[in-house]
């Protein structure tokens, strides 16, 4: 998760390992990649559906006994939930949502005001109200920290919270403090079990650790950590300012930035006068990091020189990066795809797809996707990408494409809403940031204007499925569940909501609806020659 609370989670946010740098004042996150960024600066049923008043048990999807196929499922999201209201409407925020996040479990939803520094948890499988009330409110109050905080807290605005992957735990940040909490809290008066100084936070992936970072420092804290006067086990990073921050995704290294070097160490053996596993110096200025899926490669960032530097972690001794890559005019970001064999570097005018086992200084992509783009992103099994750009174009491209001059699979069409084309937004330019669910057959795309779902599979050019209603001018952010059924989406007026994108669920509530049963002779009129077979039976 980046400090300006957005994450930055790739093919599959789950709060897995991720990784803390400083914001991009202008960056947007895909959302869909392993690693994360912390920074330190009633329904309408379906017409003539079904003979009985209520679905199969069986499968909970009518009459069909197999998945829906990509155009059936997408045929009946773009005619259910638009038609519909919301799972459930969350109340209590007095004003916007800085950060929403589901648990990784999928059984909890977090919530985190903008002005307000309150963090709610919600059932994440609430339904049926327009005034669900939370099951917690956590109040994040700066006040009374010990330690490095005394006597000076840190000012920031950044605000936010995040799951530990094993959804026990949750830590939120706000002001200069991060405080550790109970995920199964109860009530509105709760206790955090610790707090720390810090302007963003991050877990390990095995939750038995959480690093924190601020203006020049990283510190490691035991997870298993009571009070406000905690010791940390550790803390790291070069001499001067510490810029990022990240954890590899299967454990065992932790890779600190700051002063044109990144240093590994080994999380197993960490303590205070421990020395880092490796030096890796030359690296620029770091604002971001990630590591590849398996934890072999580590890719930094350096916006201030547009690179790129790709580095083993296994070598210990290595002088220089395996692969400097170059040619994002504007870099935004780098991101490898779930499988760990290509990585996408995007910015400027183009984004570019690479070998990930590349080598040389003067590397060459395997493909450059063209396009004013802010933000990019794989799909979660890597065969698409998605980029976005200012003025608010989305398109999808083959992963696997090879070349320089390559046209997308797909473009889609009014991303911002009211009506407005590229051309005509440029005067209020804006960008849309981009979510696929996590089986890759939608896509999210969040704006200024609106939040919108696209059928991945369709191709050339594209209109949305659903536009779900909002309030323009604020800078939506739309989250799936783990399991893709349920979308939420943040809301200027504090009350974020649920929306139902599970075709089964939507079609169970179609065919529960008595005025859609298909009678014989409305079967008839339509297909004379065919049994009668209603697909609600």
């Amino acid at each position: 998760m980046d400090q300006s609370g957005r994450g930055s989670r790739g093919a599959g946010h789950s709060g897995s390992a991720g990784a803390l740098a400083r914001p991009r004042s202008s960056r947007t996150t895909g959302r869909n990649r392993p690693g994360g960024g912390l920074s330190a600066a009633g329904r309408r049923g379906v017409p003539a559906r079904g003979r009985s008043a209520g679905p199969r048990p069986a499968d909970g999807r009518g009459r069909l006994p197999h998945r829906p196929t990509p155009e059936a499922r997408a045929s009946l999201l773009a005619r259910l939930v638009p038609a519909g209201h919301p799972l459930a409407t969350l109340t209590g925020h007095p004003t916007a949502i800085a950060d929403l996040e589901f648990s990784p479990n999928g059984n909890l939803l977090v919530t985190h005001g903008s002005v307000d520094s309150a963090t709610r948890l919600w059932n994440a499988a609430a339904s049926g109200g327009d005034d669900i009330e939370p099951l917690a409110v956590l109040d994040q109050d700066s006040q009374g920290v010990t330690g490095p905080l005394a006597g000076g807290a840190i000012s920031s605005l950044v605000r936010g919270a995040i799951f530990s992957p094993g959804s026990d735990l949750l830590a939120t940040y706000s002001r200069g403090t991060v405080q550790l909490w109970e995920a199964a809290a109860h009530g509105t008066d709760v206790t955090p079990l610790a707090t720390f100084p810090g302007e963003s936070a991050e877990f390990s992936p095995g939750s038995d650790l959480l690093v924190t970072l601020d203006d020049a420092t990283s510190r490691v804290w035991p997870t298993t950590a009571h009070g406000t006067d905690v010791t940390p086990l550790a803390t790291l990073g070069p001499a001067g300012e510490v810029t990022a921050v990240e954890f590899s995704p299967r454990g065992g290294l932790l890779a600190v930035a700051g002063g044109g070097t990144v240093q590994l160490w080994d999380t197993s053996t960490l303590g205070q006068g421990i020395q880092p596993l490796a030096s890796l110096t030359g690296t620029g200025e770091v604002t971001r990091m990630e590591f590849s899926p398996d934890g072999t490669r580590l890719a930094t960032e350096d916006t201030t020189d547009n690179t790129v530097r790709l580095w083993e972690t296994t070598r210990h001794d290595q002088k220089a990066p395996r692969a400097v890559l170059t040619g994002d005019s504007d870099l935004r970001g780098a991101t490898f795809s779930p499988d760990g064999h290509q990585l996408l570097t995007y910015g400027g005018a183009s984004a570019r797809v690479w070998d990930s086992e590349v080598q040389g200084q003067n590397a060459r992509p395997q493909a450059v996707l063209t396009g004013n783009i802010n933000d990019a992103t794989f799909s979660p099994d890597g065969k698409l990408v998605a980029t976005s750009a200012w003025g608010g174009d989305v398109q999808l491209w083959d992963s696997g494409a090879r070349g320089e001059e390559m046209t997308p699979l797909a473009t889609l069409t009014d991303v911002i809403g009211n009506g407005e084309t590229t051309e005509s937004a440029q005067a209020q330019p804006d960008f849309s940031n981009m979510m696929f669910s996590p089986d890759g057959a939608l896509l999210a795309t969040s704006s200024v204007r609106t939040v919108r779902l696209w059928d991945t599979t369709a191709r050339g050019t594209v209109r949305p499925l659903v536009t779900l209603p909002g309030q323009p001018g604020f800078p939506y952010q739309a989250e799936f569940s783990p399991d893709g059924r349920t979308l939420a989406i943040n809301s200027y007026d504090g009350a974020p909501r649920l929306w139902d994108v599970d075709p089964a669920r939507l079609a169970a509530a179609a065919c529960a609806v008595r005025t859609n049963a298909l009678t014989a002779a409305e079967w008839n009129a339509v297909l004379p020659d065919a049994p009668y077979d209603p697909p609600c039976s």
